[in-house]
């Protein structure tokens, strides 16, 4: 199973031919953190629905939404 994240519906219109079959899609609140584990950078995602805790670390290739990365960025700075 492949994840890819999204930000929320209000947020954002996907374009169904990007996901595949295989892959499940969930909302995002927000992109709360940024680090590198084994040379690759990845993302805290805070789930929409869902309580801080249960943020998980998602590698950038997941990111669907370049907003997401670009508010991220532009909040961190």
């Amino acid at each position: 199973m492949k994840i890819i994240v999204v930000a929320p519906p209000n947020h954002v219109a996907v374009d169904s031919q990007d996901l595949s079959q295989d892959s499940d899609v969930y909302a995002v609140e927000k992109i709360a953190k940024k680090r590198q584990h084994n040379g690759k950078v990845q993302y805290l995602v805070k789930w929409a629905g869902f309580p801080a805790s249960q943020s998980t670390w998602e590698p950038e290739e997941h990111i669907l939404d370049a907003r997401l990365l670009e508010e991220f960025h532009r909040e961190t700075k």
